[in-house]
C-alpha cells in the first residue's frame, strides 16, 4: 500500500473515532438528563412519605425555599451540564428543545418540593409528574431523530465525495500514454413490451471520466438500447458455452458453439437485409442487432482463426479484425449501422464480466482508427434467469490511441487490466460500505 493510501486510511479511522466519541458523549448527556429526573422523583417520594403537612407555611416562602433547596440546585447543575454537552457535541440539535427539556426537569423538582409541603391532592402531583415524564421523553425523541437524519446525510455525502476522489484516482493514475481516455457508465437492464413483443432495454448513463490533455473525446450522456428478448436469451446461452470452451478447451464445446452461432448469424443477417430489401431507414434496433452480429462473427473467428494471423484473440471479443462487407450488406448500409447509434457499450453489457469488447471508430476524421475497449466490471441485482433482467452494470470504456495495427497491443491490454482491477476495488469497497443503499 502506498504512503498516500496509508495516510488516507489513518485520516478515515481518525474521523470515525472522533465521530464515535462525540456520539458517546451525547449519549452520556442524555442519560444524565434521565438521572436528573429520577433523582428528583426519588427525593420527592422519600420526603413525601416522611414529611408533615405544612399548609400554614407562606406559599411565597415555600416556593423560594424549593427553588434554592439542595436538591433543586443539584438538579439545576446537572441540567446545565447535560444541556451543554448536547448543544456542544450535537451541533445540529435544537438549542430550544435542549433548554426546554432542562427547564422541565428542573421545574418538576421544584413543583414536587412545593407539593410535599403544601396541601395539594396527591392525584395532582402524580398527574404533573406523569405529564412531565411524557414530555421529557417526547422531547428526547424529537431531539435525537432529526439529528440522526442530518448526521446520516452528512456521512453519506462524505462517503460519496470520498468515492468520487478514489474513482477519479483509479481512472487517472495510468502512465500509459496510449490510453487517452477512460470513461465510466452505469447500465440498468430491464424488461419492456413493445407491440406485444418482450424486449430487453439497456439504459446507459455516463459517470466519472478521465481524458488525457490534448485529446478530444465525445461522451455519451444517456442512451437506451433495445433488443428482442429471444435474441438476448440466445446470446446468453451461447456465451455460457463459449466460457466453458475457453476454460476447458473441449472440442465438443467448440462444435456445439458453431452449431449455435451459424444459425444466429444467418438470422441476424436476414433481419438486417430487410433494410435494403424494403428500402427503409436504419433504426436504433438495427444498430443493436448489428452489434450482436459482429460479436458472433468475432467469436467465430476466435473459434476458427486464420492460420496466417499473428493476432492473439485471447484478451477480448471484438470487431477489429472484421472487414467492410463481412455483414453481407452494402458499404453504405453497414456504415450507417455503426454510426447512427454508437453501440460499443452494448457489446460490453452483453458479454458481461467474462470478456472485454473491442471496437473501432467507423467515421472519417481526427478519430479515425481509434480503438475502444469496453469492460463490464461489476453486476448488481442479478435476476435468477438467463437474461439477468432487473440488474445494474458498471462498464468502463477505454479509448486507445490510433495506430496502424488492427489489434490492441498486449502491453496496452495489460494496462487496461490493471486499471480494471483498481476501479473494481473502488467500486466493491463503495458497495460494501453501503454506497448503493
Amino acid at each position: 500500500m502506498s504512503k498516500k493510501a496509508t495516510q488516507k486510511n489513518k485520516e478515515i479511522k481518525s474521523d470515525n473515532f472522533h465521530r464515535c466519541f462525540r456520539e458517546w458523549v451525547c449519549n452520556v448527556g442524555t442519560i444524565l438528563l434521565y438521572l436528573a429526573l429520577f433523582f428528583s422523583l426519588f427525593f420527592v417520594f422519600k420526603d413525601f412519605s416522611s414529611s408533615e403537612n405544612a399548609g400554614s407555611k407562606d406559599i411565597g416562602t415555600l416556593i423560594w425555599d424549593s427553588i434554592i433547596s439542595v436538591v433543586s440546585i443539584a438538579i439545576a447543575i446537572t441540567d446545565a451540564l447535560a444541556a451543554f454537552v448536547l448543544i456542544k457535541y450535537k451541533k445540529h440539535a435544537s438549542k430550544f428543545r435542549v433548554i426546554v427539556l432542562a427547564f422541565i426537569t428542573y421545574f418538576i423538582t421544584v413543583f414536587n418540593n412545593v407539593a410535599i409541603h403544601y396541601p395539594l391532592p396527591i392525584s395532582i402531583t402524580v398527574i404533573a409528574n406523569t405529564f412531565a415524564i411524557v414530555v421529557c421523553i417526547g422531547f428526547l425523541v424529537c431531539l435525537d431523530t432529526p439529528v440522526k437524519t442530518i448526521e446520516s446525510k452528512d456521512v453519506k455525502i462524505s462517503h460519496t465525495e470520498r468515492f468520487n476522489k478514489q474513482i477519479h484516482g483509479a481512472l487517472s493514475s495510468t502512465d500509459n500514454k496510449k490510453l487517452i481516455a477512460i470513461q465510466m457508465y452505469k447500465i440498468r437492464v430491464s424488461s419492456i413490451h413493445i407491440g406485444g413483443v418482450e424486449q430487453i432495454e439497456y439504459r446507459v448513463k455516463s459517470g466519472a471520466e478521465f481524458i488525457r490533455d490534448g485529446n478530444d473525446i465525445n461522451s455519451i450522456s444517456v442512451v437506451t438500447y433495445v433488443l428482442e428478448r429471444n435474441i438476448v436469451d440466445q446470446f446468453q446461452t451461447i456465451m455460457h458455452i463459449y466460457q466453458e470452451y475457453v476454460t476447458k478447451g473441449q472440442e465438443i464445446k467448440k462444435k456445439q458453439l458453431l452449431e449455435l452461432i451459424n444459425p444466429q448469424i444467418d438470422e441476424l443477417q436476414n433481419k438486417l437485409k430487410t433494410i435494403e430489401i424494403q428500402k427503409r431507414e436504419v433504426t436504433k434496433e438495427d444498430c443493436c442487432i448489428a452489434r450482436v452480429l459482429v460479436i458472433y462473427l468475432s467469436m467465430k473467428q476466435i473459434l476458427n482463426p486464420d492460420p496466417e494471423s499473428q493476432v492473439s484473440h485471447a484478451d477480448y471479443i471484438g470487431e477489429v479484425l472484421l472487414h467492410d462487407g463481412d455483414l453481407d450488406l452494402s458499404p453504405d448500409t453497414e456504415n450507417k449501422l455503426f454510426t447512427i447509434v454508437r453501440t460499443g457499450i452494448l457489446g460490453a453489457a452483453l458479454l458481461g464480466e467474462n470478456a472485454r469488447h473491442v471496437f473501432h471508430y467507423r467515421k472519417d476524421g481526427l478519430k479515425h482508427g481509434r480503438k475502444y475497449c469496453a469492460s463490464c466490471l461489476a453486476t448488481l441485482n442479478n435476476a435468477a434467469e438467463e437474461t439477468a433482467v432487473n440488474q445494474e452494470m458498471d462498464v468502463c470504456l477505454f479509448t486507445v490511441e490510433a495506430n496502424e495495427n488492427a489489434s490492441i497491443p498486449g502491453f496496452v491490454i495489460s494496462s487496461i487490466a490493471k486499471r480494471e482491477s483498481l476501479i473494481s476495488d473502488v467500486l466493491n469497497k463503495y458497495r460494501i460500505e453501503g454506497g448503493d443503499n
